[in-house]
């Protein structure tokens, strides 16, 4: 966030170290909390074109990390 003419860092949420997400799939899953936050769906081209399993392992993260982001910030 911008505090005057500086950039501040403020920490939403820590994941911990036992993360097990590949960063490769951190954009997406990323994106996905952004638009839960938003109250969006997810546009079609975005819903993830991965394996199924992988899928819902990115939907129940970014499930997860948003309520986790919303319970703090509220």
């Amino acid at each position: 966030m911008r505090i005057g003419k500086q950039v501040k860092q403020r920490t939403l949420l820590n994941i911990g170290a036992d993360f097990t997400i590949d960063k490769k799939y951190w954009p997406l899953l990323t994106a996905r909390i952004e638009q839960l936050q938003q109250g969006l769906e997810p546009h079609q081209e975005e819903l993830f074109n991965l394996a199924d399993d992988l899928n819902q392992l990115l939907e129940a993260t970014a499930q997860r990390y948003s309520s986790l982001m919303t319970a703090k910030l509220s």
